[in-house]
């Protein structure tokens, strides 16, 4: 067989085994699963069971450090007792038979191409080890809230079939969420990423909320989907984000969200309303070729270092008032067709508007430039018949002012002959 008919052949589909089979499943359920009323008491003898196996072989400190994060008490992770050892022993062999090899913790955890049939609840467990739930299929709901995972996790082209909550989880490593496919709400709130965060290609069916995570890592959403809510409000990037090709068809959110180095949102599609204000923007951030169909909004927003809205398609109304760019700001042949509000932003930096195209009102008033802006190419439509007779006027007459500091600091009005 040559190398291209290796490379041209269709990758084998892995076969999906049922999570009653699984050794890593049985012991994490050992006292039973959940039923269509989750019992708390028996989940806490579960994870009772899981977190004494997964951290009995750590130190105290260790183990104490542990039991902060997912706040739960010490003891919880203290190695089991004789009695557990055979209660535990006893009831692993009832339900995957005589023989079988009891997992290792230190070696990690498999549940990859396995089939949930059932909601999953591991909720404050803690994974010591490398977990695998690649190609898993989840047809109920997948609980992981406040879960640690002190190695690598990876849920890559896992199925998630009803609601995903990890919630105040924290992935001390790399976490792989690639090509995985949620198709109800997706709960990521507060979680910490301390590796990389890979997100690439992910589809999200339901609302999907990232508010106040932490990523510390890189963090690649390239060619993700976003079909319901995407929130990432106050969420920090400490290394580079990536999300270009991204496509976002519900309202998108990063108001107050902090990117402490480079973004990428090169080709990425905002459907509906986005929100980027009182953002900061620490390094450079590309939007170039990006497409906002609904409104979007940068008030307040702080780019540090060079905005490039190159190409960018602004389909209804654009703010940037009260903005401040510290180092070139890129708008050429952008298309402006609702309103584009600068009024009181700050250009710091270079201004780049050739070629830019603004179908309605555009106000730069009060806005200060460091550097005489490029003149943008002036193409304007006749504004709407509901528009006032003073609105007219001010369309027909400056609908923008360009000022430029001199060095008393003071603002020097410079008429852009619109």
């Amino acid at each position: 067989m040559t190398d291209s008919e290796v490379t041209d052949a269709p990758p084998e589909k892995k076969q999906l085994k049922p999570a009653s089979q699984n050794p890593w499943y049985v012991l994490a359920t050992i006292y039973g699963e959940q039923g269509d009323q989750f019992d708390e008491e028996l989940h806490a003898r579960n994870r009772r069971i899981w977190n004494g196996w997964a951290c009995g072989h750590m130190p105290e400190e260790e183990r104490e450090e542990l039991a902060k994060e997912i706040e739960v008490d010490a003891s919880e992770l203290a190695p089991w007792t004789d009695v557990e050892r055979k209660t535990v022993r006893r009831a692993f062999s009832a339900r995957l038979g005589p023989g079988m090899v009891f997992p290792d913790p230190q070696t990690g955890c498999d549940f990859s191409t396995t089939k949930f049939e059932k909601s999953v609840h591991m909720m404050r467990y803690v994974f010591s080890g490398n977990v695998y739930f690649d190609s898993a299929t989840f047809s109920g709901d997948a609980q992981f809230g406040a879960a640690a995972f002190s190695e690598y996790a990876n849920f890559r082209t896992a199925a998630f079939s009803g609601d995903a909550n990890f919630g105040y989880a924290a992935f001390n490593r790399g976490a792989c969420f690639g090509s995985a496919a949620f198709s109800g709400d997706a709960y990521f709130g507060c979680v910490a990423f301390s590796g990389d965060a890979e997100f690439h290609a992910a589809t999200f069916g339901g609302a999907t909320t990232f508010h106040s995570a932490a990523f510390s890592g890189v963090t690649n959403f390239h060619s993700a989907t976003f079909s319901g809510e995407a929130g990432f409000g106050s969420a920090t990037f400490s290394r580079t984000a990536y999300f270009d090709s991204a496509a976002f068809r519900g309202d998108a959110d990063f108001s107050l969200s902090t990117f402490l180095n480079s973004v990428v949102f090169e080709s990425a599609a905002f459907c509906k309303n986005t929100h980027f204000e009182l953002v900061s923007f620490s390094a450079g951030a590309n939007y170039e070729s990006v497409t906002f169909s609904g409104n979007v909004v940068f008030s307040h927003s702080a780019f540090s270092h060079s905005a490039d809205f190159g190409s960018a398609t602004f389909d209804r109304d654009a703010l940037f008032d009260h903005a401040s760019f510290c180092g070139s700001a890129h708008f050429y042949a952008s298309m402006f067709s609702g309103i584009a509000d600068f009024h009181s932003a700050d250009f710091s930096g270079d201004a780049y508007f050739r070629r830019s195209t603004f179908h309605r009102f555009c106000y730069f008033t009060e806005s200060t430039f460091g550097k005489r802006p490029d003149s943008p190419t002036r193409i304007f439509t006749t504004p709407p018949a509901s528009a006032t007779r003073a609105s007219c006027q001010s369309f027909r007459s400056c609908p923008a002012r360009f000022c430029t500091r001199t060095r008393s600091s003071r603002p020097r009005t410079l008429s852009t002959g619109l």
